[in-house]
């Protein structure tokens, strides 16, 4: 995640389009790391999701909101939006 360049959506002839993200997780790589290495790693999503919001946020042009979902089964969705 050391690349931070924001991703420019392109727009339409309405004016409004939205860029999706959408990320997968490999979890059989994750458990195989130690505790210290998964603490750094979460720290440093943390970091780069907190300066995506803030660079939203302080923005006129753009709204943006961060989901998380599980698999059925694995417990309900959740969101949260800026």
């Amino acid at each position: 995640m050391a690349d931070n360049a924001t991703v420019e959506a392109p727009p339409t002839l309405e004016g409004w389009y939205v860029l999706h993200d959408v990320y997968a997780f490999d979890w059989t790589s994750w458990y195989s790391l130690d505790d210290e290495e998964r603490g750094e790693l979460s720290g440093e999503l943390s970091a780069w999701l907190g300066a995506s919001a803030r660079s939203t946020a302080s923005s006129d042009l753009a709204d943006a909101g961060q989901f998380s979902a599980s698999s059925p089964g694995a417990g309900a969705a959740s969101a949260s939006g800026a």
